[in-house]
């Protein structure tokens, strides 16, 4: 276990230099222009709670894993919520007038999925 969590923490050494955490931390750019990808990443956040539902969660299992994966995948299916909060607060709805658009996509989709 200990030589996992070594590598897990050497892993995030390097993870947190590549390109876009260097980006984020320059404080010489403007707080709105570093996370100027968020609308971007959008399909991933709102397409997130297909995986949970679909891929992650298994109704009937005995594995303590499963169990476990079952229980975070539950609770995370319904972060794309988060995300439309998110949108507004940083400004992002009123600029793109995306969350309607957002909110809508979230919606079709739970009622194609469910």
């Amino acid at each position: 276990m200990k030589s996992i969590l070594a590598l897990i923490e050497e892993k995030q050494k390097v993870y947190a230099q590549s390109p876009l955490f260097e980006f984020m931390k320059d404080q010489s750019i403007h707080p709105l222009k570093r996370l100027a990808f968020v609308p971007c990443s959008a399909p991933f956040i709102l397409g997130f709670t297909d995986l949970c539902k679909y891929a992650f969660y298994q109704e009937s299992t005995s594995s303590k894993i499963q169990l476990i994966l079952n229980q975070h995948a539950y609770e995370d299916a319904n972060h794309w919520k988060w995300f439309l909060e998110d949108m507004e607060s940083l400004g992002f709805n009123c600029q793109l007038e995306m969350n309607d658009a957002l909110f809508f996509y979230g919606m079709m989709k739970l009622k194609l999925h469910d």
